[in-house]
């Protein structure tokens, strides 16, 4: 049985994920956006590239957290450790 305090906590990870994902995503457009603006070239367009990736992982992140906390929530505790085990193979 998963407590509520496992719960919660799986809904915090999955939250801060997004978080991260979230201002990733907004950083990458506000670069593009001032390299069209400002004519920064390329190395604007290279610095929004790297951010995309990190982006990228960061939402895999944020998806596997969402993961983890919905067979919580619908599978117990053995699928939220089954779910890791999956993951690292």
């Amino acid at each position: 049985m998963v407590t509520t305090a496992r719960i919660a906590e799986l809904e915090k990870n999955w939250l801060e994920a997004e978080a991260v994902a979230d201002e990733l995503k907004h950083e990458v457009a506000r670069m593009r956006s001032s390299a069209k603006e400002n004519g920064n070239g390329e190395l604007s367009v290279l610095r929004a590239d790297e951010l995309e990736a990190r982006h990228a992982k960061a939402e895999a992140a944020a998806s596997e957290a969402f993961d983890r906390l919905w067979m919580a929530r619908n599978g117990g505790e053995a699928a939220v450790a089954a779910a890791g085990e999956v993951r690292a193979a």
